[in-house]
This record gives C-alpha cells, sequence and structure tokens, in this order.
C-alpha cells in the first residue's frame, strides 16, 4: 500500500506525540522526584520552585506559534499559556498616464502555545514542553478599474508542532527562550493545498512581571 506524503507525515507526528508524552510522564514520577546534583548543578521537579512572576510580554519568532508580540501566562506553577499576534498593511497607489492602480498588501499572524514545565536547572532555567498552533494569512490586492484590471491573491499557512524547549533568566525581569521539535504546515490556495513535516525551531524574549 502506498502511503502519502502528508498521512505520513501526521502518523510520524502522532507517534512523536505519543512517545513524548510517555518520557514525560515516566520522568515526572521516578528519578528525578528527588533533588539530583551534577557538576554543582541542582536539577528538580518545576513545583518545588514555582515561577516569581506570572506575566510574560515580549516577541516571539517560531514556526510552533507564528512571529509577533505576545503574552504569555502561567496558569498554575506548571502550566502557561501564549498567544502570539502580529498584523500589517501597506497600500500604495501607481500613476500610469490617466489611470491609477491601487496595491494594498495585508499580513496577519495569529498562534497559540500550551506550555508545561517539568524541571528547573537552579534558579534560572526552565524546561519545558510545548504544543503550539499558528496561522499566516497574507493577501495582495491590485485595483484599477479605468483598464478592469482587479486581482486578488490569498495565501494561507496553518501549522500545529510539538517540541521542547527552555526559558532562561536575563536579570530579574527578562527571559530568553528557545524551543525544537517538528512541525506539520499546510498551506491553502485556490487551486492547491501543499503540506509539509519537518523538523522546526524557534526563539523569543520577554520581560516578566
Amino acid at each position: 500500500m502506498k502511503i502519502k506524503k502528508t498521512k505520513l507525515g501526521r502518523i510520524v507526528f502522532i507517534i512523536i506525540a505519543f512517545i513524548m508524552i510517555n518520557v514525560i510522564a515516566s520522568v515526572s514520577n521516578n528519578g528525578f522526584a528527588q533533588n539530583i546534583s551534577n557538576d554543582g548543578q541542582d536539577l528538580f521537579p518545576f513545583e518545588k520552585n514555582p515561577p516569581q512572576y506570572n506575566n510574560n510580554i515580549g516577541f516571539t519568532a517560531s514556526f510552533f506559534s507564528g512571529i509577533g508580540f505576545h503574552y504569555k501566562r502561567n496558569i498554575t506553577p506548571e502550566h502557561a499559556v501564549k498567544v502570539v499576534f502580529f498584523g500589517w498593511r501597506s497600500a500604495e497607489e501607481e500613476n500610469n498616464n490617466s489611470s491609477s492602480t491601487q496595491l494594498t498588501d495585508i499580513w496577519v499572524s495569529f498562534g497559540l502555545e500550551y506550555r508545561y514545565y517539568f524541571f528547573k536547572v537552579k534558579k534560572d532555567i526552565d524546561l519545558y514542553v510545548l504544543a503550539g498552533a499558528g496561522i499566516d494569512y497574507s493577501e495582495k490586492n491590485e485595483s484599477n478599474p479605468d483598464i478592469n484590471l482587479f486581482s486578488l491573491e490569498i495565501n494561507n499557512v496553518n501549522s500545529i508542532g510539538l517540541g521542547i524547549g527552555s526559558d532562561f533568566r536575563l536579570g530579574k525581569h527578562f527571559v530568553f527562550n528557545v524551543e525544537i521539535g517538528f512541525v506539520n504546515r499546510w498551506e491553502r490556495k485556490p487551486n492547491r493545498k501543499i503540506s509539509a513535516f519537518g523538523f522546526a525551531a524557534g526563539t523569543g524574549i520577554g520581560f516578566i512581571f
């Protein structure tokens, strides 16, 4: 039986998700429940040292949840949700002899990310697993009624992914994060649909309060 690349990517994605959930559950319930000393660094469960601040605002660039300004909220010491949003619009006019052409570009990025924090390394590094989803929408509009020109090009890219990441404290009120994992992305156009599955990464910086 021949399996399409799109279906194969989704199967691999589900398998990775299942493995990650079982690994985290196993680690959380077993040996790391006690403090471990490794080269002078203490590694311990996250709930033993909850975050000092619960709010985070900043900027994110990630294949998991998109590009834009973010707000992250710690719901509990271990669980957090992040929202990412950015919008941009430009308009210009081209004059050609006695007629003018209106050019309009719109781009919107929106994403959501869930994090489960499971370990801390000392007090400056937090380890977490994540599940994220994002939408990138863009359109290019060109119109000129004088010559019956009406053109609209729409590009819609959706993504969903799983990964693992870490927060690094930079002083008292700043956090830098790095995350890696796998993402399934699909692009919708009027006459076609493109899907891809592969390795992904993300980063961001925020002010915590």
